[in-house]
């Protein structure tokens, strides 16, 4: 089937379409039943926040951890598969990847900042208004919580809370799917590579247009998330 030396393992022809697709779809739903057995069955509880809305930064950390180890899943078991188990591991994250992965995690925990500090600004607003003759100004009035059930995950993503569609939000989501789409085409397509190594080996890297186009959406994100009011970003 294939010619074999220590460290290489030439294939006799490259891995064919329906079993690159396998091994992903394989790999995508170990990382989503992992998933939903932690949340019982429910694996998007993940991307809820705590207004019972959709989280636009959840969810675009959530995605990209799951197409990146998923990829990384797919790597590994597609050289096991095809080499034998002394091709197990050795497989790296690149840069620009890494970047990227970094970004959508940063992004996450600095809207979650944001908002957090917003929160207790206007609960502290609230308290001394309450205070008699304090003359403080109460904070705005903003949109109440949802009730458990009436999130929307197509319209929590692309609205605000006041129901306004939001091109931050937009934009944010739109590159994060395609980011999504584009590193999954070339890992379906790195799999086809009919040379194995034993040496250590990298997932396939995302171009740098891709990375700063990411950047770019995120930035845009969070700079509309510091903006606007609590409640209402």
């Amino acid at each position: 089937m294939y010619l074999q030396s220590v460290a290489l393992v030439v294939l006799a022809s490259p891995p064919p379409p329906w079993s690159r697709f396998l091994i992903m779809a394989f790999s995508a739903f170990v990382v989503l039943g992992l998933a939903a057995i932690v949340t019982k069955g429910a694996p998007l509880k993940f991307i809820v926040g705590q207004d019972n809305r959709y989280s636009n930064s959840k969810f675009q950390v959530a995605l990209w951890f799951w197409i990146v180890i998923s990829s990384y899943v797919a790597v590994v078991i597609s050289r096991v598969w095809f080499a034998g188990w002394d091709f197990l591991g050795s497989v790296n994250i690149p840069q620009n990847l890494l970047v990227l992965s970094g970004l959508s995690a940063l992004t996450y925990g600095g809207a979650k900042a944001i908002t957090t500090a917003k929160a207790n600004a206007a609960d502290a607003q609230a308290a001394a208004a309450a205070v008699p003759g304090s003359g403080v100004a109460p904070p705005a009035a903003t949109k109440t919580s949802l009730l458990p059930g009436q999130e929307n995950f197509f319209r929590d993503l692309v609205q605000n809370d006041v129901g306004s569609f939001d091109f931050g939000d937009f934009q944010a989501v739109a590159v994060t799917l395609l980011a999504a789409v584009m590193y999954t085409l070339l890992v379906f397509h790195f799999l086809s590579n009919p040379e194995l190594t034993q040496a250590v080996t990298s997932l396939p890297d995302v171009d740098t247009t891709l990375l700063a186009a990411f950047g770019v959406g995120q930035g845009a994100y969070l700079t509309k998330k510091a903006a606007g009011n609590v409640g209402t970003s």
